[in-house]
């Protein structure tokens, strides 16, 4: 129920995302139900885990192995995972529900993966996440990297917020600076102390 415009095209980015790892992917009809039917259903964030439920209905996956882990990442038509928004408090969310393990696109996964309780783990693709579920491969935590001076001065440049506005939007949405080393490094460069 009120699946948005992203939603309801997910149909054509899965089933080719699928076919792209050597699946047959023609149903006749699939239906997923994205229960509560009452809540808005937004983003593409919903095609990994459609595409593994499929993946698993097909006899693709086992089904058991979708249990306690929660999925999340728009599928490009190649089966490339792009990123998601909101990584961390999808996280926190998972770890409030009692998932134990949340796979994300690799560029949205380090974010997630400063949540405590919950393992984060990064894909680059369909095709590593359906090898993981069949349990013929790992997956490996986010890749943590260290701000660099150039994401500072970028951050220095940024009016209207202010340099901590800049530092903590960037650091929570990229998910890739450390926020208190950002903080010091901007201080230093931008002289705000």
């Amino acid at each position: 129920g009120l699946p948005d415009t992203a939603v309801r095209e997910a149909t054509e980015r899965i089933f080719a995302a699928i076919r792209r790892l050597g699946r047959r992917a023609e149903p006749a009809r699939i239906v997923i139900n994205l229960s509560p039917a009452d809540e808005r259903k937004e983003g593409a964030g919903l095609d990994l885990p459609m595409a593994a439920a499929f993946l698993a209905s097909a006899g693709a996956l086992h089904s058991g192995c979708l249990e306690n882990r929660l999925l999340l990442g728009e599928l490009s038509l190649e089966g490339e995972l792009r990123r998601v928004r909101g990584a961390l408090s999808l996280a926190l969310m998972a770890k409030a529900a009692g998932a134990r393990t949340i796979v994300l696109p690799a560029h949205s996964s380090a974010e997630a993966g400063v949540v405590d309780g919950v393992r984060v783990l990064a894909a680059h693709d369909l095709a590593e996440v359906s090898e993981w579920l069949a349990g013929k491969s790992a997956l490996s935590p986010p890749a943590a990297r260290p701000p660099s001076l150039d994401d500072i001065r970028a951050l220095c440049e940024v009016e209207g917020e202010g340099i901590m506005g800049a530092i903590t939007g960037r650091a929570i949405y990229e998910g890739m600076l450390d926020l208190a080393e950002a903080q010091k490094l901007a201080d230093e460069l931008c002289g705000t102390a």
